[in-house]
């Protein structure tokens, strides 16, 4: 028969740091060059577009967006399901 395990055995193996949360910045910094990067070869593109190639969901990808449009590197034209974003001449 087995002893019972306490939780006490396990507290060791938990990790010290949060290696999700620690990895945020470099993400974020990442996608906003794959953005960014994905006007080398496309005059302008939409939410969906994005969202598709970075594989992220749209809600994140529009947090990105607003980030590179408030920076002036993107520019957002129409309103909200026909937007489309072009980039700006601001380098």
């Amino acid at each position: 028969m087995r002893e019972p395990t306490t939780i006490l055995q396990y507290a060791d193996d938990k990790p010290t740091t949060n290696q999700k949360a620690d990895d945020k910045p470099t993400i974020k910094k990442d996608a906003k060059s794959l953005i960014l990067a994905y006007f080398d070869t496309h005059e302008e593109c939409t939410l969906k577009e994005l969202s598709e190639m970075l594989g992220l969901k749209t809600t994140q990808t529009k947090h990105y967006l607003h980030d590179l449009v408030e920076a002036g590197r993107i520019i957002a034209k129409g309103a909200n399901r026909n937007r489309t974003y072009i980039l700006s001449n601001k380098p």
